[in-house]
């Protein structure tokens, strides 16, 4: 199973650099002393580390506490205020009540079907074989399962070829593959494009096979594979584009009853907003779209950091990350989405 909700951003070709200073603040040491072999410990101290981890564990949860108290305070209060929020953005409380009612009204009753995917792939010199599969169910038990496969050869060829030709160039596509069993990003069928594929699929399933009035789907409705078409060109023209444009705008514009939910959130800011959530409590944080442009994030932490410091000045001009913004004033204008991104903590 993969889940959809990656990060949007590509990722980069080179490894982000870290100072010194940051891995100093991150891990309480300095890099040299970690590295320095006489700080290390022969043995096992199972006393010594249990109270090194006791000490740990207390003083995070301790600082974490106090996060969550100002996520609360400072936080909460401005999901709603941003430029282009979402109309409902904010925290809500459910209740038991409420839950129970959905379960019957929409759930336990056949309303809502849901689609999850998986890939396999068996890679060997001479052959690999790559199996995507998506499962159609709902609470009545029914259920549609699909599959494809797809059998990849480093070369094929036609009849009347010259041998010695067709190795030659079987070495040469064979010298820009990795090893077996290693991930290489510039492989043709590459994790990215097996992840389109079967996205795709999923959402396909949703909209062209499902008949419940809502649709379950698993990652984000919108996954970064599928909104770049995982790169796979067709002469100027990229196929999984231009069918997830056209299967996204029924999905998202015509049906608009769906719900997608990642297994679990890559993104950490996400996480502590929604850690400082109490059982039963939900945030409408953001749309799709703006989830897209992690700036609005470092302006809301900015924003509530600002305000909160004792004799905070107002900025009228550019700050360091290029957001102005006074203590309570709009956040710099994003493009907003029908689609509202929703936390839930569980209880």
């Amino acid at each position: 199973m993969t889940d959809a909700a990656t990060p949007y951003p590509a990722p980069e070709s080179q490894p982000p650099v870290i100072s010194g200073d940051e891995f100093r603040e991150q891990f309480g040491e300095n890099l040299t002393d970690t590295l320095d072999l006489r700080t290390w410990q022969q043995g096992a101290d199972l006393a010594g580390l249990n109270r090194r981890l006791q000490s740990e564990v207390t003083d995070a949860v301790a600082q974490e506490r106090d996060a969550v108290a100002f996520i609360r305070r400072e936080v909460f209060p401005r999901l709603a205020k941003q430029q282009d929020a979402p109309a409902q953005a904010g925290v809500y409380q459910a209740t038991p009540d409420l839950i129970q009612r959905a379960l019957r009204n929409s759930l336990f009753n056949g309303c809502v079907e849901a689609c999850d995917g998986t890939v396999a792939e068996h890679d060997t010199l001479v052959l690999t074989v790559t199996q995507l599969g998506v499962c159609l169910v709902s609470y009545h038990g029914e259920q549609l399962t699909l599959s494809q496969r797809l059998f990849r050869r480093d070369l094929r060829i036609g009849v009347g070829r010259d041998p010695k030709e067709r190795v030659r160039e079987l070495l040469e596509r064979r010298l820009g593959r990795s090893a077996i069993g290693v991930a290489d990003p510039h492989d043709t069928l590459s994790e990215l494009a097996r992840r389109g594929i079967m996205g795709y699929a999923e959402r396909a399933v949703l909209l062209e096979q499902s008949s419940a009035p809502w649709r379950l789907g698993h990652g984000s409705v919108a996954p970064y594979e599928l909104l770049t078409g995982a790169g796979v060109m067709s002469g100027s023209s990229m196929p999984l584009l231009d069918a997830t444009a056209k299967m996204l705008r029924a999905l998202v514009l015509e049906h608009q009853q769906f719900i997608f939910v990642p297994s679990t959130i890559a993104d950490r800011w996400l996480m502590t907003v929604g850690d400082a959530l109490r059982p039963l409590e939900y945030a409408i944080v953001e749309t799709a779209e703006r989830r897209m442009a992690p700036s609005s994030r470092a302006a809301i932490m900015g924003e509530a950091t600002r305000s909160s410091r004792p004799n905070s000045s107002r900025t009228s001009g550019p700050t360091s990350s290029s957001v102005s913004f006074e203590p309570d004033a709009a956040l710099p204008h994003r493009p907003s989405s029908p689609i509202p991104t929703t936390y839930t903590r569980r209880q």
